[in-house]
């Protein structure tokens, strides 16, 4: 089979697919990889609040008195013990935002806790459209 310019026209046409494909495909690929680690991130997050939230709701009882300081430090204590142990430090790379565990009475004299935690995690293709964490 002989060369001719019709070939070489096809042959330059794959070149520019392949390089205007690529220019779209790696940064998706990209930002699939920056959201699996969010949500990588936010799941592990997720079960470390709610095992805070049971093992401080055991030590919620109706005989909990709920203006006395130190038994509200002890709640507070379990809750983030039992977080910490579910949420290892950095992971992924991640820094603590905030947290924040409030033990309150509710209607009819129910106890409840609340636990708010946040993290910041780094991005590693994202930065490219300026966002870091």
């Amino acid at each position: 089979m002989q060369w001719t310019p019709l070939h070489r026209r096809k042959s330059g046409f794959v070149t520019l697919y392949v390089l205007f494909t690529s220019l779209t495909l790696i940064p998706v690929v990209g930002l699939a990889i920056d959201f699996s680690v969010l949500y990588n991130v936010k799941a592990r997050l997720q079960t470390a609040v709610d095992a805070g939230c049971i093992a401080a709701g055991y030590t919620l009882q109706r005989t909990t008195d709920m203006t006395d300081p130190t038994q509200l430090a002890a709640i507070r204590s379990t809750a983030q013990s039992f977080f910490n142990a579910n949420y290892p430090t950095r992971y992924w790379g991640s820094t603590q935002a905030s947290y924040t565990a409030t033990p309150a009475t509710g209607a009819n004299n129910t106890r409840t806790i609340t636990i708010q935690a946040s993290e910041n995690v780094p991005l590693l293709f994202l930065r490219v459209l300026g966002l870091s964490q």
